[in-house]
């Protein structure tokens, strides 16, 4: 049971609190490549779209497309490791026994996992 426990355990630890807290940081960089992308994007009209800087505000909305992507994946890792745990406990005695012996709140933890960055609209991320 003990190593039964520690597998319960280290599912949910990854469902609850590694991958959403690693889709936080993801997010954050996403926000930050929307900033940057902005800023670009006025640069760029300023100063009358020059190729190079017209080329790394797409490049730039590419990579937050695609991040914003890792963070959604994330999600959905997350709560799917978090749901095999659940239905394990919910449908096998040992399982749901060692779930009782796990310490602290992790089993009990509420799954919460970080705001998107939302889509960009006009070609933007």
């Amino acid at each position: 049971m003990s190593t039964l426990k520690a597998d319960l355990k280290d599912m949910y630890r990854a469902g609850k609190v590694t991958f959403p807290e690693f889709a936080g940081e993801l997010a954050s960089t996403v926000e930050q490549l929307g900033d940057a992308s902005d800023a670009w994007q006025a640069q760029a009209f300023a100063a009358g779209s020059p190729t190079s800087l017209t080329r790394a505000v797409a490049i730039n909305d590419d990579a937050y497309r695609l991040l914003r992507r890792a963070v959604l994946s994330w999600h959905a890792a997350a709560t799917a490791i978090v749901a095999v745990a659940d239905d394990y406990v919910a449908t096998d005695e040992r399982a749901a026994a060692a779930a009782d012996s796990i310490g602290g709140d992790l089993a009990e933890r509420r799954l919460e996992l970080p705001p998107v960055p939302p889509a960009r609209s006009g070609g933007q991320g």
